[in-house]
């Protein structure tokens, strides 16, 4: 299984996210934070479930039943998956890092 990690972007779009939403409603902010854990721990099993991303060498994967992609990417010299960024799908894409 590949190693999962995070860029401090990634960790700052959950943190947004999750404490934007907790100020409306804590349940619904705890399973957006509890979609984006599953889906990331589902990309770690299984890369190739994602889509080819609109940069060279990313991958994204629309996280189930929320309006958000998981953008990252995989290095299999290094054995990890990368999570750049987790944005709503209404913002802008990632640029390529």
């Amino acid at each position: 299984m590949l190693k999962l990690k995070w860029t401090q972007a990634a960790l700052q779009d959950i943190q947004e996210t999750v404490d934007y939403i907790n100020q409306r409603n804590p349940k619904a902010a705890r399973g957006v934070a509890k979609k984006f854990h599953e889906a990331s721990l589902l990309l770690q099993e299984i890369p190739s479930l994602g889509r080819e991303g609109r940069y060279p060498d990313m991958q994204e994967w629309v996280v189930s039943g929320i309006p958000y992609t998981l953008w990252y990417r995989v290095n299999h010299i290094q054995n990890t998956l990368e999570v750049l960024r987790i944005l709503h799908d209404a913002r802008e894409t990632p640029s390529s890092t």
